[in-house]
């Protein structure tokens, strides 16, 4: 019932339809003791023994450096770009205040948010699953799904207030926990607006639904729906009011709406063209785990939801008396939740919101009697030796250990090692930098400034004339000394690509920068002229 005070005790019944029931018939220590071999794995497989941060290459090191950049006063919107509220950057330069601007830190986030989500998963998982079945969902997460993205962006934070919120209306719609939803969505868009809002809306058709199921006064679902909205808008406001009054509200709206709107799909790894185009092939055995995970992610969504709603529509009408709203409600949020990166599928984001579809899965093999209850073991027995022998190859893989101004860290990038070293030696923390060649790391693991709004430039309208302009008044007013640069980029000013809007940088650094050292892959570094003379 919509404003039920009590919470639904049933039991889970597989041959008449879902119940839901807290009674798990396991010892009190399992949930515990799991949660205790969850947080072990998350840090071995992001710090190597005994504390060294491990380093991968992703759009984590754009938030980080962001942070950075909040860290040192500049002002987000104002000072620099960025298309997502201010979540993420606001956890790290707050983590960064107590414990300094560290790649530890960073790491030491990203497994927080790991062990949270798999209590969030747990939790959810034994209101609908009975038994030792409710932690294959987690072992799944654990193993295919969290390491497909082991990358401190705003994904998994946001995903985190999403599941916080199911986990909260999963059993109970009074107005107390609507209310709590609705912040917790809201909490979910300051890390990911697309995804605090597709959470919340999931969560309000669901509602609907059951407004539609148990025939209760229109008054009623209105009333839960205005306290659902009502708390996320207020949520959405305090969090994001302090940077709207920092650099306005037009900069705000036109980085975090607009853009998305108008320029974020340019880019090509953002639409729907990107749609299996990074799946990854199976070469070598260490590249078993990923395209394992890739293939399951594929699978799952969007066939997991269809495949619930088969089942639901041919077994609801058997056992009427079934309480199926927790599963209704994992499926009309994990959709929307999916739809909201449908046009941009890439597949870490596609895992990053599969963790509905992955207790809905869970739950129909667990109803398929012998046949799913098989599966179910293999899965058991797959993911356990994984999530022991992933850690194990982690710890034994050989790391080069490199001392940088954000600490000490585990890298194994051997490609862009040399890269690396030459910039680190020949920079210092603070110094403006711009390094245009897909190594942005510089900007958080050197500590180096961008003399620009943004850490680099496109060859597409998701990169605006204005920000490239700026970029030349940063160059001339810093004089900045180096330029890192892709060979690539270097066509001709009126080359005619499409959405080309660098001509002005190009010319600027044929005029005032010279190519000092090229390194393999045909990345340049390019000298100011003064510098190079002198």
């Amino acid at each position: 019932m919509l404003f039920s005070n009590a919470p639904v005790h049933d039991i889970v019944d597989h041959d008449n339809g879902p119940r839901m029931k807290d009674a798990r018939g396991l010892p009190r220590w399992a949930d515990s003791g799991f949660l205790v071999f969850a947080g072990i794995y998350l840090y071995l497989i992001l710090f190597v023994l005994p504390h060294t941060p491990i380093y991968r290459d992703g759009d984590g090191d754009l938030y980080l450096a962001s942070a950075r950049r909040l860290f040192s006063g500049e002002v987000m919107y104002r000072d620099f770009d960025q298309f997502t509220f201010p979540g993420t950057e606001v956890l790290y330069v707050t983590l960064f205040k107590l414990f300094g601007p560290l790649l530890w830190v960073g790491n030491l986030a990203l497994a927080a948010v790991g062990l949270v989500l798999s209590w969030l998963t747990l939790n959810i998982s034994h209101k609908l699953i009975q038994g030792w079945v409710a932690f294959i969902p987690v072992l799944l997460f654990l193993t295919l799904l969290f390491p497909s993205m082991l990358d401190g962006t705003h994904h998994w934070y946001s995903v985190m207030g999403a599941m916080a919120a199911v986990a909260v209306v999963l059993e109970d719609r009074s107005p107390r926990r609507l209310a709590c939803a609705g912040l917790l969505c809201g909490l979910s868009a300051w890390f990911t607006h697309m995804r605090g809002f597709m959470a919340i809306l999931g969560i309000a058709i669901f509602l609907v639904w059951e407004w539609q199921q148990k025939k209760f006064g229109i008054g009623q679902l209105f009333k839960g729906l205005a306290y659902l909205w009502g708390s996320f808008v207020a949520a959405a406001m305090t969090l994001n009011g302090y940077f709207i009054w920092r650099a306005g509200l037009g900069r705000f709206v036109r980085s975090t709406i607009i853009f998305g709107l108008k320029y974020y799909r340019c880019e090509h790894d953002n639409s729907w063209g990107i749609y299996l185009q990074e799946f990854p092939r199976f070469s070598t055995w260490h590249s078993l785990g990923p395209f394992i995970a890739s293939v399951f992610v594929h699978l799952l969504l969007p066939f997991a939801y269809l495949a619930f709603q088969l089942c639901y529509r041919r077994r609801a009408g058997i056992s009427p008396n079934s309480t199926w709203s927790g599963l209704v409600l994992l499926q009309t949020v994990g959709l929307c939740l999916f739809l909201g990166v449908a046009p941009a599928a890439e597949g870490q984001r596609m895992a990053t919101i599969a963790l509905p579809a992955t207790i809905l899965l869970v739950w129909m093999l667990n109803s398929w009697k012998k046949l799913g209850k098989g599966l179910l073991v293999v899965l058991a027995a797959g993911t356990l030796a994984y999530a022991i022998a992933f850690p194990a190859r982690m710890q034994t893989r050989g790391w080069t250990y490199l001392e940088v101004p954000a600490g000490r860290v585990a890298f194994s990038d051997t490609s862009r090692l040399e890269i690396f070293e030459w910039v680190l030696g020949h920079t210092r923390p603070g110094q403006y930098f711009f390094d245009n060649a897909g190594t942005q790391p510089f900007a958080f693991l050197a500590g180096l400034r961008s003399p620009g709004p943004t850490l680099f430039l496109t060859t597409s309208d998701y990169t605006r004339p204005q920000q490239v302009q700026r970029m030349v008044e940063g160059l001339e007013k810093h004089h900045v000394q180096y330029i890192l640069w892709e060979a690539g980029f270097d066509v001709p000013s009126d080359s005619g690509v499409p959405g080309d809007h660098q001509g002005p940088l190009r010319d600027y650094l044929h005029s005032h920068y010279r190519v000092i050292k090229t390194f393999p892959g045909l990345v340049q570094v390019w000298e100011r002229n003064e510098f190079a003379e002198s």
